[in-house]
């Protein structure tokens, strides 16, 4: 029967009546293998900037038998590279002494392992599948005390001194010298989330918050003097007065250009603060007064005319709701025996006069007969529209025809045609 070999440190078991010959040789052999994995400091080196695999042999001597595993590396590494073991259960000492200030990480092929700073020494071990760390925890009950020969320096993780006072200076936290004593005020600011563009503040006597500070209102901060400060904020000279008159303001100096969409209302204009020799022409319009400031001009009630349009008001100025108003009327101011908002007048363009309407009147006409007869008379009576004929000597007559009632007369006085609204609401 052939021989067979251990499952951690693959040594070789030997079966009865088996190499007669050389049984001692390999019992030996067997022998040292054991030693290597119980003693034997192992120099792996990396002669490659990558991770690199062990060697395992049963029965055989290999990289990964060894107890104390030196990694070292001929190459300066740039980026942690890994030590891969067999997956069998064992224990290492491992030495980071590797090129480059790069850690290792010592691990199985499908294990995270455990990562060794470079210049660390690290006890690890397989448990069948991965690495783990070898030590975690030194135990209070075991350790009650350390004592050192003398003040473990700070390269070997101490503060090199046995005092406290010592030990901030080692350190380089001298209170008052390289860190604040501390502070309730400072303890709060601390504690605050710090985010772009915020100032912390004193929120109360005891407690600080944050405020938005942005990089504008930094810029306006440090202005050394009120001057620099308007020109960061692009006023002129106008800023330092304490109220601004016509007389501030040359002739044709504000116009269209220069004033925003709504931005003038009826409260923001003094009386008599605007008049034709200071603004340009055109320069004020609709789309450079607020709604509020257009529609003071017109209150309810208020009659808009337009010679050209016919569109609703509301849809030319933005505010009000507006009626047509007067259609085929002529507008007659209040007073002189007519009543605000009173109507009246023909509504037709001609009117035929009654005879009541006519003025009384009478009509005579003579007519001559002949040249030596009498003369005959005829006469008309406007107020009944009868005619009257006489029969002279001669026998020539005459008659009135038509009446006071058969004729029309206009009633319209000159006009022109506009389109007007009344504002209702």
């Amino acid at each position: 029967m052939p021989s067979s070999y251990t499952t951690n440190l693959g040594l070789e078991l030997q079966s009865d009546g088996e190499n007669s010959s050389t049984w001692g040789q390999k019992v030996n052999t067997t022998i040292e293998l054991i030693e290597d994995s119980i003693s034997k400091v192992g120099a792996i080196s990396l002669t490659s900037d990558a991770s690199k695999t062990l060697t395992s042999v049963d029965g055989g001597v290999d990289e990964s038998r060894s107890a104390v595993l030196i990694i070292t590396s001929t190459v300066t590494l740039t980026a942690t590279r890994s030590i891969i073991v067999p997956s069998t259960a064992k224990l290492y000492l491992v030495f980071n002494s590797t090129s480059g200030g790069q850690a290792i990480t010592i691990k199985t092929t499908g294990g995270t392992g455990v990562t060794i700073s470079s210049g660390k020494k690290v006890l690890v071990y397989c448990d069948g599948s991965d690495i783990e760390q070898g030590i975690s925890e030194l135990p209070a009950s075991a350790i009650a005390s350390l004592t050192l020969g003398t003040d473990l320096a700070v390269t070997e993780g101490g503060t090199g001194a046995s005092t406290s006072a010592d030990a901030r200076t080692n350190l380089g936290v001298t209170i008052g010298t390289h860190v604040q004593a501390w502070d309730a005020a400072l303890d709060d600011l601390a504690g605050l989330t710090q985010a772009a563009d915020k100032l912390p503040y004193f929120s109360s006597t005891s407690a600080m918050a944050t405020t938005t500070l942005s990089s504008y209102g930094r810029s306006l901060i440090d202005d050394t003097d009120a001057s620099t400060a308007r020109t960061t904020l692009g006023l002129g000279s106008v800023a330092t007065l304490s109220s601004i008159a016509t007389s501030n303001i040359d002739s044709d100096a504000v116009t269209t250009a220069k004033i925003n969409a709504d931005a003038v209302t009826g409260a923001e204009i003094a009386d008599n603060a605007i008049d034709s020799e200071h603004y340009t022409d055109g320069s004020i319009d609709v789309a450079h007064l607020s709604s509020g400031a257009v529609a003071a001009a017109y209150p309810v009630g208020s009659i808009y005319m337009n010679a050209s349009s016919a569109t609703n008001p509301n849809t030319l100025l933005g505010f009000g709701t507006w009626a047509a108003f007067g259609d085929g009327r002529v507008l007659i101011g209040e007073g002189g025996g007519y009543a605000n908002g009173a109507t009246g007048g023909a509504t037709t363009a001609a009117h035929t006069l009654t005879t009541a309407e006519m003025p009384s009147h009478y009509h005579s006409l003579y007519i001559g007969g002949g040249s030596s007869g009498p003369r005959d008379a005829l006469s008309a009576d406007a107020a009944s529209g009868e005619g009257h004929s006489y029969d002279g000597s001669n026998g020539e007559a005459t008659e009135s025809t038509g009446s006071g009632s058969a004729h029309s007369h206009s009633t319209i006085q000159p006009y022109i045609t506009v389109h007007m609204w009344k504002r209702t609401a």
